[in-house]
């Protein structure tokens, strides 16, 4: 009789090994998911946002052109008007990408806890 025996041990490890592996994919499986649907929550958002204010953009600039009695005038500060919230957010782009950096760290760091608490 041994005092271990190696074959049963080998097979054990090989098995936690096995299962390990496994419970590593359903998590990656599970966290895809979770992307998966975020990204298409926010794409749906995001499209309905973007759609409301192209028809916004195209109501208020035929308001201006009918305030200014024009037919275009309404369009042109319209345009100017994105063009300066463009200019403004290229010129202020570093202090945006340093504000979104930290907050998805913040939310990264929230969601490590919670995963921890919940095992």
């Amino acid at each position: 009789m041994k005092i271990f025996d190696f074959t049963k041990l080998t097979e054990t490890v090989s098995a936690y090994i096995e299962t390990r592996v496994e419970l590593l994919k359903l998590d990656l499986k599970e966290q895809s998911v979770k992307f998966l649907a975020r990204l298409l929550t926010w794409g749906i958002v995001i499209s309905t946002a973007l759609t409301a204010t192209f028809f916004l953009s195209l109501g208020l600039s035929a308001f201006l052109n009918e305030v200014l009695d024009s037919t275009f005038l309404g369009y042109l500060m319209v345009a100017c008007l994105y063009l300066l919230i463009g200019l403004i957010t290229y010129l202020m782009r570093g202090n945006i990408e340093k504000k979104i950096h930290l907050e998805v760290k913040e939310t990264d760091v929230l969601d490590e806890l919670e995963e921890e608490d919940e095992q």
